[in-house]
């Protein structure tokens, strides 16, 4: 587990796993599957479909892609993320039934 990383995917159907404190990571592809598990980390999806996976604290994320699923499992995570992202927030992993979802819809929740 490295810290700093910099990871670029360009690739669809990609599997990223990040690990490391206050590293970057840039995904371009379509139906791509992400996860953080670093602290101070930033993560910016471009693709469309995609799931992504926040563990680290203080981490930023940013989704421009349609139709994507963003779960954050941690304290403190900066979310910008585009129309119908559909977020799934719980910082107790263990427990799944107090979690509260919602979807970038441009009314109640803007995007951006």
């Amino acid at each position: 587990m490295a810290n700093s990383t910099k990871i670029y995917s360009s690739g669809n159907s990609s599997k990223i796993k990040l690990e490391g404190n206050y590293s970057k990571l840039f995904s371009l592809g379509h139906n791509s599957n992400i996860q953080s598990l670093g602290n101070c980390s930033q993560i910016i999806s471009f693709g469309n479909d995609s799931i992504i996976y926040v563990l680290g604290t203080s981490t930023q994320v940013t989704i421009t892609g349609k139709s994507c699923i963003l779960y954050i499992l941690s304290e403190y995570c900066y979310v910008k993320a585009s129309l119908g992202t559909t977020i799934v927030y719980n910082i107790n992993k263990k427990v799944k039934v107090n979690s509260l979802t919602v979807i970038v819809d441009g009314e109640d929740l803007k995007p951006n």
